[in-house]
């Protein structure tokens, strides 16, 4: 009951729990320190990870859900789920907007999805959550989290002024060799 009751975020997101004893290298911890300052300013609190397929993107939301412990909640959305079924697009709209009001609700939760352009873009999935996504992203109540690629970034984005500047750009680049020998040890 930290979150309150949240059953559409519930179904259709999961909580990220990393142990706090847990060890793990990490090649990133400057982009993980930049996103949690981010994250916990009052204006400009969105944050969009830019980076290639398998360069630690991944890891870095699991850390960032570690350092916040339990003074805020980090969920993944399930996008699968979220448009599994899916007779109408007035159906994903009704599931989106009850995962972020849920979001909301709860008060201390950082939304994270993975992929950002599968929900952005209609070519891909059939989906525009664009129009539904801006008022939320301008909330101070809610605060997103998400990852895409930097062509993504650019062609969907990008192109979207309001989108763009609702979301602090933070670039993550690939391990040098030797952090990769650090973290393959």
């Amino acid at each position: 009951w930290a979150v309150g009751y949240t059953p559409h975020l519930n179904r259709f997101a999961h909580k990220i729990v990393e142990p706090a004893d847990h060890k793990q290298y990490l090649s990133h911890q400057d982009v993980v320190n930049q996103v949690v300052t981010i994250l916990a300013r009052s204006g400009k609190h969105n944050v969009i990870l830019v980076g290639d397929p398998g360069v630690g993107k991944d890891t870095i939301v699991r850390a960032i859900a570690r350092q916040f412990g339990d003074t805020k909640q980090v969920f993944a959305l399930d996008t699968t789920a979220l448009v599994s079924g899916l007779s109408a697009a007035d159906d994903f709209e009704t599931r989106l907007v009850s995962v972020l009001r849920d979001a909301v609700y709860a008060g201390n939760v950082i939304l994270y999805i993975e992929e950002l352009e599968l929900l952005l873009d209609q070519n891909k999935t059939g989906y525009n959550a664009v129009a539904i996504l801006q008022p939320y992203l301008e909330s101070p109540n809610l605060q997103l989290l998400a990852t895409t690629t930097f062509t993504d970034y650019h062609e969907i984005i990008e192109a979207d002024p309001i989108l763009a500047k609702n979301f602090e750009r933070v670039d993550v680049a690939e391990p040098s060799d030797q952090q990769v020998m650090v973290i393959l040890e």
